[in-house]
């Protein structure tokens, strides 16, 4: 025999003997005993716990032979520190009944735990804690470390526990306080726990390979969803249970990672699940908004604890799911007046609740710790269960109902063919009898016809000769209307240079340019307009929009563009009276207010822009507001804002109407487009302003060339240098 377990020996028999002579002297002290009788089952010991001030230096070997018994104090007193710290506790266990008794006492808190236990030959030292490897542990469940003790009957037995602490105590939400079990119900709860959590994962498997089995048939992502939620509810409940620590890690390490980050990927799961599901987007868009941000939310509380800010992590998944998972259940509660398959899903919400509700009042011991054999992860496990089960039904019902509704529309489709085929048959029956009428009216039509021909001719001739005068209208109509617009000489006083590419589809245009100056002639206004039609209808709009331009900019002198469009709006929708009228004929608009010395335009659009070419090549876009001049427009829908552009020699600027990107045309007949048109004027920019109007032109009847129909909209483009 060494000397190391010589010495032990010696230990341990000291320890025994004092503490037969610290119990048995220690009566008039009134040491808080937890007493023990044949009826246990279950107890939460902490109040009847005791610990060494922290402020104090101990050695083991004086703790162990009970020199410091007197020391211990209440553990309500108890703080934990901040960093690494060891803790001794002391508990003295008195067994009343007149029989011995097997006892299992033990906690879940700690990283590391050492319960000391006296017996009649030695000292059994047990094992424990989070970071503690799972072979160290002799009993233990979970992350829930424990030690047997023997207690002779009408006896006490004073029990010492080392808890320690690496880097300060933590949150945790498996924690369990000091609880000790009768022997009898220790394996009675405990055993079967394992057949329970492979229940478990058994009817998740089936439900999994079966709706995963579901999405690769229906190719619906509700179906990818549930699979997803399945899975990460499932590791989080095997986390919370301490399942997946005690079969297949070595410690208990990753314990609160296997709830936290399961369950915050399982709620996002949850989210995505119930608005494919519920169709938050179609009935409830802003619930579904609402729900997005949540998600946003759990993701960032996921990647703050990953990078170590677990409190505040645990603390806003607590509130961030909690309130997800109401608001996911109330939406689901008024679909479900609608619905069978919302109804499944409002009822699984209620199992999950009660659940959980459930599980919650045992963690906090205002029910048992173990209703029956179930403990509070169990609870958990058996409300997801039926969550999951009567969602596998709601997606069941979904189909059926999906199903009817295709059963129905056929049948609406069958009774309308049925009711068109009766219809058709008696326009037939009718149409007949109206021919056989018609037949017998047909040999004296002929016979007018001859007279008709000549009465035809004459009137004919009255046609033309008003369609020649009515011609002759709209040209001077255009005459009238190309004097409106300014002249190339009045454009060239103010621009260094400049093109109009105006065509009208027909004689006169209900697109048009405007321009005026400021009486400093340092400020020179320009303007296409776009108005609702072409043809005469357009002309008068033109005509319109030409005068009110001129009323606002030169009588009441109001010159900022964007307050000049606002004018411009009220003052179409008096002209044409539209608040008390179906009237919504309007206009869209680009206007500049070009400063000449300081070289700055000022811009503001109605569904127009500015297109800028800069001398580098860049091309800058600035786009108006999305509401036209009178017509459709809603108040309060938007603005009309000016914008302010400073301008460089060599810059080239583009305003125009949507007649030359919408023309149809090209080798696959379609819109010549914005995108196009925009990368044509890059392109050309660095010609000349007469070659750029050519270059227009030409690319305008080559794409208009295979189109059978020709131009189809009024076009004007400017483009211009200052």
């Amino acid at each position: 025999m060494n000397f190391n377990s010589l010495k032990l020996k010696q230990l341990m028999v000291m320890f025994l003997l004092l503490n037969l002579i610290s119990l048995s002297t220690s009566y008039g002290k009134q040491i808080k005993t937890v007493p023990i009788d044949q009826h246990l089952n279950i107890k939460n010991i902490e109040d009847q716990i005791s610990f060494l001030p922290l402020d104090g230096k101990y050695k083991m070997d004086d703790i162990l032979s009970q020199y410091h018994n007197d020391d211990f104090i209440d553990y309500s007193q108890l703080e934990f520190p901040e960093g690494e710290s060891t803790i001794w506790f002391s508990v003295v266990l008195e067994n009343t009944s007149n029989q011995s008794m097997e006892l299992f006492l033990g906690t879940s808190l700690f990283d590391y735990l050492e319960i000391y236990v006296p017996t009649e030959k030695a000292l059994d030292i047990f094992k424990g804690g989070i970071l503690e490897l799972n072979t160290n542990k002799e009993y233990k469940k979970g992350c829930f470390s424990f030690g047997k003790i023997d207690l002779p009957a009408s006896s006490q037995k004073r029990i010492f526990m080392k808890g320690t602490y690496v880097d300060g105590k933590y949150f945790q939400f498996s924690a369990l306080p000091f609880t000790i079990y009768a022997s009898e119900s220790f394996h009675e709860l405990q055993d079967p726990q394992d057949m329970f959590h492979y229940l478990f994962i058994g009817a998740m498997l089936i439900m999994t390979f079966y709706n995963l089995f579901l999405f690769m048939i229906v190719k619906d992502k509700t179906y990818l969803f549930y699979v997803g939620y399945n899975i990460t509810i499932t590791v989080y409940c095997l986390g919370l249970s301490g399942f997946i620590v005690e079969k297949g890690l070595s410690s208990a390490a990753l314990q609160e990672d296997l709830i936290n980050i399961p369950g915050a990927l399982a709620f996002i799961f949850y989210v995505f699940f119930s608005e494919s599901f519920l169709k938050f987007k179609t009935h409830y868009p802003k619930m579904s908004k609402a729900l997005k941000y949540a998600q946003i939310g759990i993701a960032i509380s996921l990647l703050l604890f990953v990078l170590g800010f677990r409190n505040i992590s645990i603390a806003y998944n607590f509130l961030g799911a909690g309130l997800g998972y109401a608001l996911v259940i109330i939406t689901a509660y008024r679909i479900s007046k609608i619905s069978v398959s919302g109804r499944y899903f409002f009822i699984a919400g209620l199992f999950y609740i009660v659940a959980i509700g459930i599980s919650i009042l045992q963690m906090l011991e205002i029910l048992p710790p173990y209703l029956w054999l179930f403990s509070s992860a169990n609870i958990t496990e058996m409300g997801v269960i039926w969550e999951l089960a009567l969602f596998s039904l709601g997606l069941g019902e979904r189909i059926n109902e999906a199903r009817k509704a295709v059963l129905r529309k056929e049948e609406e489709k069958k009774e309308l063919i049925e009711a068109q085929n009766r219809e058709l048959e008696q326009k037939v029956r009718d149409r007949t009898f109206r021919l056989e009428e018609m037949n017998s009216e047909l040999a004296t039509t002929n016979e007018e016809l001859h007279c008709t021909m000549e009465t035809v001719y004459e009137q004919n001739q009255v046609i033309e000769k008003k369609n020649e005068n009515i011609t002759q209208s709209i040209n001077y109509a255009k005459r009238i209307q190309s004097a409106i617009m300014p002249s190339e000489d009045y454009l060239s006083k103010y621009l260094r240079e400049h093109f109009v590419f105006f065509r009208p589809k027909d004689i006169v245009s209900g697109d048009f340019y405007w321009a005026t100056h400021l009486g400093n002639k340092a400020e020179f206004f320009l303007a296409v307009v776009d108005c609702t039609g072409h043809g005469v209808p357009g002309g008068f709009m033109s005509m319109l929009g030409s005068e009110l331009l001129r009323d606002v900019i030169e009588h009441r002198k109001i010159t900022d563009p964007g307050e000049v469009l606002q004018h411009m709006n009220e003052g179409i929708e008096q002209s044409l009276k539209q608040s008390d009228s179906q009237n919504k004929d309007g206009m869209d608009m680009s206007l500049l207010r070009i400063n000449l010395k300081e070289r700055k335009i000022h811009y503001a659009g109605a569904k127009r822009p500015l297109v800028i070419v800069r001398k580098n090549g860049e091309v800058e876009v600035i786009r108006g507001a999305k509401l036209s001049i009178g017509g459709m427009t809603r108040k309060g829908s938007d603005e009309y804002v000016t914008s302010v552009v400073e301008a460089e020699f060599g810059d080239k600027f583009y305003i125009f109407s949507d007649g030359y990107p919408d023309q149809i045309g090209g080798p696959d007949k379609r819109k010549f487009m914005n995108k196009r048109f925009r990368a044509l004027l890059k392109d050309i920019s660095h010609l000349s302003m007469q070659k750029q109007s050519k270059i227009l032109d030409e690319t305008l009847k080559e794409w208009t060339s295979t189109f059978r129909y020709g131009q189809i909209d009024d076009i004007v483009v400017m483009g211009f240098e200052i």
